[in-house]
């Protein structure tokens, strides 16, 4: 089982998330390093682990847990589609600078009243 370890802070190595997990030696871990378009950059970490129930201690140990100023969040690794790849690591929290999707549809009470005038 793959365990995530998100938000970790700038400076942390693959040396301290070992020690932070407590993981025995030969378990492979490693961190991940990604920018997003506003130059921030996002780091978190991999544990491969062979047990489940080392991975459920790991991920109630560690979840919530504050490390140099950021709160981890641990969980299963889930593997994404590549399609959303694509997308930027922020975009749930930018706002909506489009049309109200509701608003633009041809459907909806205001517009097709227009568009029937229109026709017309």
């Amino acid at each position: 089982m793959i365990v995530y370890i998100g938000n970790l802070p700038p400076v942390f190595t693959t040396g301290r998330l070992g020690e932070l997990a407590q993981i025995i030696s030969g378990t492979h871990h490693r961190i991940i390093t990604s920018h997003d378009n506003s130059g921030g950059v996002h780091r978190y970490g991999l544990v491969y682990l062979k047990s489940v129930r080392h991975a459920d201690e790991l991920i109630g140990s560690l979840n919530g847990y504050i490390c140099q100023g950021h709160t981890l969040e641990v969980r299963e690794y889930q593997r994404r589609a590549a399609g959303n790849e694509r997308r930027r690591l922020d975009w749930r929290r930018l706002p909506w600078e489009g049309e109200e999707r509701r608003r633009g549809e041809r459907r909806s009470a205001g517009s097709s009243s227009a568009a029937r005038a229109r026709r017309r």
